[in-house]
C-alpha cells in the first residue's frame, strides 16, 4: 500500500536489510532533482546530468560558481511554506567536488527558523549548526554521497526559502567566485517531521508516500504457545511505540506484539479480555543503522524477551494468553500507526515455546 521495497539496501553480511515499513510522508520540494526548475540560484551556474547520483543515475547536479570574480554565497533555494508550529525537516544529498563543505540554510521564516548548519563532506561530519536548527544529521552513502539534514520549527512566518550552498570551511559560506568552487546536489526533500524519512522523488508538485502496510492471514501460526522472532534495523529512533511483528483481530486487543517503546525493544501480549498480561522491556536500546535481532517466547508459563539471542528483561512466569488472533501485520498497528521507519528482515514465527538455546540458534 505504499512504496516499501522488499529488497531494502543497503546489504549486510546476512543479506538484504528486509522490507522497509515507514508512515506517510510528503515531499514539499518539487523539482527535487532538477535544480533549475523551480529553484533559483545565486552567484552560481548549475549543471545538469554531471555526475552518478546515489540512486546509479546520472542526474546530480554540480552546484558551481558562476565565474564572475569576487567572491559570494553559491547557493540553489526554494520557496516553500510550512506548517505553523509543526517541526520541518530538510534533507538534501551532497558530495564533495572541488570544495569538500556544504550547508543547509532557512532563510524568510521566523527568528525560529532562520538560520544555517554546514556539514564536511569529505569526512562525513557536522560542522556548526545553528541554534534555530535542530537534529543535524549526515547519513553516508557509497561513493561519496552523504544525506544532510535539519530540522526547524516556525510559527508566525511560514513561507520562506530553503537553500543547500557550497562552502570552503566551517562558517565559510562566502567563496571564490572563479569557477573553483562546487560541490554536487541532487535529492532535496522537505517534510513534516523531526528527522528525514526515506527519499521521495518530485516533478511539478509536491508528492505523497503511502504508509507501509504489511499484512497476512494468521491462521496456521496463530495459537500458543508460540515463539516470534525478526531482524530489526531502524533508520530512525522514533519515540514512542514502534511496531515489528503483531498478530491481533483488528482491535487493540488481543495481540501479540514485538515492538519498541522510545528505541528500547518490547515484548507485549494481552488477552481476549484487554490489559497486558506479558509486558518485557529490553535492558538496552536499539542503535540506529544497526541491525537487532528480537524474539518473543511466549507460554502459560514462561514468556521471555530475547534481543541478539540472549534473555533481555524479566520472565514472565503466569499469562493469560488470547485465543482468537486473525491477522499478521509487518510494521505496523491494527490502526494503520506505529510505523518504526525500520527495515524488518527475517521474520519467523514458531508454534512452541523454544528453548533459550534454540532462539540464540535463530
Amino acid at each position: 500500500n505504499g512504496n516499501a521495497s522488499v529488497f531494502q539496501p543497503p546489504v549486510d553480511a546476512s543479506g538484504p536489510f528486509g522490507y522497509l515499513a515507514e508512515g506517510a510522508g510528503t515531499n514539499l520540494a518539487i523539482q527535487s532533482e532538477d535544480f533549475t526548475t523551480g529553484w533559483t540560484d545565486a552567484n552560481a551556474t548549475p549543471a545538469a546530468n554531471y555526475a552518478i547520483a546515489p540512486d546509479g543515475t546520472k542526474t546530480a547536479w554540480r552546484l558551481v560558481d558562476d565565474g564572475a570574480t569576487g567572491t559570494g554565497s553559491v547557493i540553489v533555494q526554494q520557496a516553500i511554506t510550512v506548517s505553523s508550529g509543526v517541526e520541518t525537516t530538510v534533507s538534501f544529498h551532497l558530495a564533495p567536488d572541488q570544495l569538500t563543505w556544504g550547508y543547509i540554510q532557512t532563510t524568510g521564516y521566523d527568528a525560529a527558523g532562520n538560520d544555517i548548519t554546514y556539514f564536511d563532506l569529505a569526512s562525513k561530519a557536522v560542522g556548526t549548526v545553528g541554534s534555530n536548527h535542530a537534529n543535524a544529521t549526515i547519513k553516508s552513502l557509497p561513493d561519496g554521497w552523504s544525506r544532510v539534514s535539519i530540522s526547524f520549527a516556525s510559527t508566525t512566518d511560514v513561507a520562506g526559502n530553503v537553500r543547500a550552498g557550497v562552502a570552503d570551511a566551517d562558517n565559510g559560506n562566502t567563496v571564490d567566485l572563479d569557477g573553483t568552487s562546487s560541490i554536487l546536489v541532487w535529492g532535496a526533500q522537505v517534510e513534516a517531521g523531526a528527522f528525514p524519512s526515506s527519499y521521495i522523488a518530485t516533478a511539478a508538485a509536491a508528492v505523497t508516500r503511502n504508509a507501509d502496510l504489511l499484512t497476512a492471514p494468521a491462521a496456521g501460526f496463530n495459537t500458543f504457545p508460540m515463539t516470534l522472532s525478526a531482524g530489526v534495523t531502524p533508520t530512525q529512533l522514533v519515540g514512542g511505540s514502534d511496531i515489528f511483528v503483531a498478530l491481533d483481530n483488528g482491535v487493540v486487543t488481543p495481540r501479540t506484539q514485538l515492538r519498541a517503546a522510545s528505541g528500547v525493544p518490547r515484548l507485549l501480549v494481552s488477552p481476549d479480555g484487554g490489559g497486558n498480561t506479558v509486558l518485557i522491556d529490553a535492558t538496552s536500546s536499539m542503535v540506529a543503522g544497526t541491525t537487532t535481532a528480537i524474539a518473543g517466547a511466549v507460554s502459560t508459563t514462561s514468556s521471555r524477551l530475547y534481543v541478539d539471542g540472549l534473555p533481555s528483561g524479566t520472565e514472565d512466569t503466569s499469562a493469560t494468553l488470547p485465543t482468537t488472533l486473525s491477522t499478521l501485520r509487518i510494521g505496523y498497528r491494527f490502526d494503520n500507526g506505529a510505523q518504526p521507519y525500520a527495515s524488518i528482515r527475517n521474520v519467523k514465527i514458531f508454534d512452541e515455546r523454544l528453548t533459550d538455546a534454540e532462539v540464540a540458534d535463530l
